[in-house]
């Protein structure tokens, strides 16, 4: 069974990485949520849901329901409950509270995309905008190696670079599906006009500073909150307890969504959610989201939500070849001319990793399990758009999708390959 789960906070959001946050600290004082939302969170919030949906009062212990728990899984068991996100969509609504006149799904930009941009200074101002958008450019590894004190490497070629021009990345961006899949397929750069944001028909209008398609701003709206915390004994307020939190709130035309997976479920208790799915609780604090299901829908991360007329892509059998991530992925440090290995499962792509495009990753705190006094350690996390280039000596088949690092089943390492040519 595998249905698409609509998240939609009924206030902010606020999800935090695992850095720690000390109001006595100047530079640590502001907490900022992490957007899009973290895989793990979401991934609670759908099990608990389904949890509820099946009988679960929301209090005691579901695995000694079996009907839950061989649904949801339990602490340390899954079973065969999986999630792929989060994703979003762009919608316009033909009636309020109607449907959606038209859908819209998003993928984040390749972090190997970027666009190259000229500039132009303010002399009285000193400040510097964004001139004209040149073109977009698909940066690959370059021939020569690199000498480290790790190992040889290939480095990403930005190309030329001097004053009045620089290349902007794209890579905490998101751009329509097809365009992204299309870059997949065939390798060809995207134009400026295709990565544009919704706003904006006309590309030469685009106002200073904007870059070519969806920024966290363009999905969600920031909202700052001054809060005040308080001693739980005595509830004064001392010194250092002031704080500021920058939240996160969808805009009306945007929607987030994760695909759910659950194996080896009967068909009764598939009516039996798709019913009574209402509401969910996100996050550390709670958040309060209504909820809403598509059934028969292909996942977002996978070949499959990618057929076209003549059906999805086929497995890729080239010598070199792409790796790009649709979700975020938990995985230990590419290492150059190293397999490339999912640790779960103890298999690997073909192949070895020659370079590796991804922006700066982040710190997952811990999960906490009180009753069985166990936490988890925190994991690092490359954020949703990583690209790994693979060199396949072989020319063995490589899978057009599938799930690599670890936890996967929480919605982490949904990747999709594509096309490579290095010469």
């Amino acid at each position: 069974m595998t249905f698409r789960l609509y998240i939609d906070p009924a206030d902010t959001m606020i999800f935090r990485d695992g850095r720690p946050f000390n109001q006595d600290d100047a530079g640590r004082a502001s907490a900022a949520s992490l957007f899009p939302p973290p895989p793990v969170a979401l991934y609670g919030a759908a099990r608990v849901a389904i949890a509820r949906a099946l009988g679960w009062d929301g209090i005691g212990d579901w695995t000694k329901n079996e009907n839950i728990s061989n649904v949801v899984g339990s602490w340390r068991d899954p079973k065969g409950f999986r999630i792929a996100g989060p994703f979003f969509q762009l919608t316009t609504r033909s009636t309020r509270g109607g449907p959606p006149a038209s859908v819209k799904d998003l993928l984040p930009i390749p972090a190997n995309v970027v666009a190259s941009v000229d500039t132009k200074k303010d002399k009285e101002k000193q400040e510097v905008w964004h001139e004209h958008i040149k073109k977009i450019k698909v940066l690959v590894p370059t021939k020569e190696r690199i000498a480290t004190d790790l190992d040889d490497v290939r480095l990403l070629d930005p190309g030329e670079q001097g004053d009045g021009h620089k290349d902007e990345p794209l890579s905490t961006r998101w751009a329509l599906r097809d365009v992204v899949e299309r870059l997949l397929r065939t390798g060809e750069r995207p134009t400026a006009e295709e990565l544009a944001g919704p706003e904006h028909d006309d590309w030469r209008k685009l106002p200073k500073q904007r870059l070519p398609g969806w920024g966290a701003g363009d999905l969600a709206d920031e909202e700052q909150r001054v809060g005040i915390e308080r001693d739980t004994g005595t509830r004064l307020v001392e010194e250092g307890m002031l704080y500021v939190s920058t939240r996160r709130r969808l805009r009306p035309n945007v929607r987030l969504y994760v695909d759910v997976e659950v194996e080896g479920m009967a068909a009764d208790m598939e009516a039996q959610i798709r019913n009574a799915l209402s509401f969910a609780l996100l996050g550390g604090e709670s958040r309060f989201a209504f909820l809403d299901s598509e059934h028969d829908v292909g996942s977002t991360g996978s070949a499959a939500s990618s057929a076209g007329p003549a059906g999805p892509p086929l497995p890729l059998t080239r010598k070199t070849y792409i790796v790009y991530f649709t979700t975020p992925v938990v995985m230990p440090p590419p290492q150059p001319n190293k397999p490339v290995q999912e640790r779960e499962r103890q298999k690997k792509l073909p192949g070895i990793l020659v370079s590796a495009a991804f922006t700066a990753p982040y710190a997952q705190p811990g999960l906490q399990n009180e009753k069985a006094n166990h936490v988890s350690a925190s994991t690092t996390v490359l954020p949703a758009g990583t690209v790994f280039f693979m060199r396949n000596g072989q020319g063995a088949e490589v899978p057009a999708s599938g799930r690599l690092g670890e936890a996967t089943h929480m919605g982490y390492g949904r990747y999709l390959t594509g096309v490579w040519n290095d010469g």
